[in-house]
C-alpha cells in the first residue's frame, strides 16, 4: 500500500476502521508521508 497513492484522509480513516490510528493522527500520517 503506497501512501501518497492514498492519500492522508484516506489512509487514516481505513487505519482507523481497523483500531490502529485515531483521527487526531492525522496530522503526523501526514508529516511522515511527505
Amino acid at each position: 500500500m503506497d501512501i501518497e497513492n492514498v492519500g492522508p484522509s484516506g489512509f487514516v480513516l481505513e487505519f482507523t476502521s481497523l483500531g490502529y490510528l485515531e483521527p487526531r493522527e492525522a496530522p503526523r500520517i501526514d508529516e511522515l508521508a511527505a
